[in-house]
């Protein structure tokens, strides 16, 4: 299966427990793969034959920004769900959701998570 991939995707959002995650928008990083037959567009260089990864990172946006969870779990579950819901020839979504300023002591990169949903045959 040929793959889409948007890597790095920083967007804002108030996802998380604290109420201090709520009342600020914090920094998330996306990385998205999406597994489509692309044979179609390697044929004809035709955009209505693929995935518009502009269209998929406009759908990214509204959810995180629109819309707050206390879980990035459940983020990343409804941006799947999402993905699957408004592009049809994607037949799987690998997602991981990356918090760079979780609110626990200690040095690190990041914390995340990441899932992979399909469509049900």
């Amino acid at each position: 299966m040929d793959k889409i991939l948007l890597q790095g995707v920083e967007i804002s959002g108030r996802h998380g427990v604290n109420p201090e995650e709520k009342a600020a928008e914090q920094p998330f990083l996306f990385d998205v793969e999406l597994a489509a037959d692309l044979s179609a567009a390697c044929r004809t260089d035709d955009l209505a034959d693929t995935v518009s990864y502009a269209a998929v990172n406009k759908l990214l946006i509204r959810i995180v920004r629109e819309q707050s969870f206390d879980l990035i779990e459940r983020l990343a579950e409804v941006l799947c769900g999402a993905i699957l819901e408004y592009f049809p020839m994607v037949q799987s979504v690998r997602l991981r959701v990356k918090k760079p300023r979780a609110p626990m002591r200690g040095t690190f990169e990041w914390v995340g998570v990441e899932i992979e949903r399909s469509r049900r045959a």
